[in-house]
């Protein structure tokens, strides 16, 4: 499929699908009106007792012929007439066929992944969240509850290098990366920014702005959406050969714009179209299971076509200089192509080992037909289908690169922001990342003049008292201005197997000579005293 066409793919498919099933619902007009007339004539021979009472489900008149019409109706059926393959003046290319090139900006300098990643995260589109986020909590009332503090560049600059760490490194819970449990990893990350901080960002993380009316369901994202595509299409020219496929966002929440697929990797969340090549995602589409996209349409109808045509049926139309194209195999196969032609017999077809199709397949009984009892056979097969399965793993390996990662915030939000920034990962290299590429890139997101918030201080097992505080000298109290915990009460945590208190007492007064600070007042015990004469053998 040449580049310069796509975006018209859908509404071309879509013409010549409605195109087939008109042809055979015509047919199916004609067998139900001869169905009507037989159905009269059996009404007016009825006769005798009941000829006239109401009837039940499964009771009555229709009981034994319900389960043959369909079978009747297929012996009365014609062969589908579809159009011949059409003659298609195909595109010809000025220049030979090209590969994926990049087109970076001249001041480019750094190829590090936060650089290529900040020109999808600008320091634009930065500003424009935190304005809206710090808009939208005010909105909220945000300080009714919990204090909020405004959000600056930085902090979210912190709060997404925590995000993309978490893709990475996963836990069972978002929590867990604050947890100093023994049993848990300390995950450093985290002593850049507080559980509370990071889950308030979370719950007021607003892209677009609030005041204004959402036109479609996935306004929340879309500006940022829209920059991303605007730079995946400057700085990238995808091959001669794309892709189209549909990539599902997992998300198992509440929304009525999800759809189920089953027996897929991901078999519940947001389906997006995505135009691909190699895995770099040049475009994308977002859909809905409820709303309609002026760009996509669907044909539920033309499922009733597998039912009327035999294997290795190729036909086409001609729309608006592109080729659409319907094959007949285990099911219907549509293309699109501008470089393909199909009305040149033989010439138009290559040799490819097939292997017969399941029993449950839709078309088994005229495919399996002409298998016979070989498992494999050679058979000929549209140029255009062989060239379609060379090409088609661009999405593939887009959404396994995509699957490398991952989150556990059950926002849809959060969930197509996160689909975004997996994106954005994907086009920072196209290798997958390793765990030292993402944490260089986290580090780079910190930036070394942030300073890590204050660690709250926890008793140990390996918590010793000095020995210099049996020493008979040197032992005078003095009073400062900064305050600290009190050495004694975290040492009789310790001893009792209590839990590490986050907020030990805290005292001004300090030993000169062992420098730790202790406490002495009416309300609690001399721990000054305890401190300095208290010894382990006494026990």
């Amino acid at each position: 499929m040449d580049t310069n066409e796509y975006d018209e793919q859908d509404l071309f498919i879509v013409d010549f699908s409605q195109n087939i099933h008109n042809i055979t619902d015509e047919q199916d007009n004609n067998s139900d009106s001869s169905d009507n007339v037989e159905e009269i004539q059996n009404e007016e021979n009825v006769s005798g007792r009941g000829g006239n009472r109401g009837r039940g489900r499964d009771r009555g008149r229709g009981r034994g012929r319900a389960r043959n019409s369909s079978s009747e109706r297929d012996n009365r059926e014609q062969a589908v007439q579809l159009p011949p393959p059409p003659f298609f003046d195909n595109f010809q290319h000025t220049k030979p066929l090209h590969k994926f090139t990049v087109n970076l900006p001249n001041d480019f300098l750094s190829l590090s992944p936060y650089s290529i990643f900040s020109l999808f995260f600008s320091l634009e589109q930065i500003e424009i969240i935190v304005k809206n986020t710090n808009k939208y909590a005010y909105m909220k009332d945000a300080g009714e509850g919990r204090k909020w503090k405004e959000l600056t560049i930085k902090e979210f600059r912190i709060w997404l290098a925590i995000l993309i760490y978490a893709g990475v490194f996963k836990l069972p819970s978002i929590r867990d990366y604050w947890n100093r449990d023994n049993k848990f990893p300390e995950h450093k990350i985290t002593t850049f920014m507080s559980l509370v901080c990071f889950e308030q960002i979370k719950r007021f993380m607003h892209i677009s702005d609030c005041t204004v009316q959402p036109p479609f369901w996935y306004s929340k994202v879309d500006p940022l959406a829209t920059h991303i595509q605007t730079i995946s299409k400057s700085i990238c020219m995808p091959s001669s050969n794309i892709s189209v496929d549909e990539i599902i966002v997992r998300f198992s929440g509440r929304s009525t714009h999800t759809v189920r697929i089953k027996n897929k990797p991901t078999p519940e969340g947001y389906k997006i179209l995505s135009l691909c090549d190699a895995g770099y995602t040049y475009s994308f589409i977002f859909t809905s299971r409820i709303q309609n996209q002026p760009e996509v349409q669907q044909v539920p109808d033309l499922s009733k076509v597998d039912r009327k045509l035999d294997w290795d049926t190729l036909s086409g139309v001609v729309v608006d200089n592109v080729l659409a194209i319907l094959w007949m195999d285990n099911g219907p196969v549509t293309m699109l192509s501008t470089i393909h032609q199909i009305d040149n017999g033989n010439e138009n077809r290559i040799e490819r080992i097939r292997h017969r199709p399941r029993e449950t397949s839709t078309n088994a009984v005229k495919v399996r037909a002409v298998f016979g009892t070989a498992s494999k056979k050679s058979l000929p097969i549209p140029v255009v289908i062989d060239d379609y399965n060379h090409f088609m793993g661009g999405v593939d390996i887009a959404d396994q690169l995509r699957g490398y990662y991952g989150t556990q915030l059950p926002d849809f939000r959060i969930q197509l922001l996160w689909d975004l920034i997996k994106e954005d990962l994907e086009g920072s290299d196209k290798k997958p990342h390793t765990r030292n590429q993402v944490d260089e890139l986290t580090k780079q997101f910190k930036f070394i003049y942030v300073d890590p918030t204050k660690k709250q201080q926890y008793v140990t097992a390996k918590f010793e008292l000095p020995i210099e505080r049996l020493l008979l000298e040197g032992h005078f109290p003095e009073w400062r201005e900064t305050r600290s915990s009190c050495i004694w009460c975290k040492y009789l945590a310790k001893k009792n197997q209590e839990k590490a208190i986050k907020n030990p007492p805290q005292s001004q007064l300090y030993c000169i000579k062992c420098n730790l600070a202790l406490c002495c007042n009416k309300e609690r015990s001399n721990c000054f005293k305890d401190f300095h004469t208290y010894k382990e053998d006494d026990e």
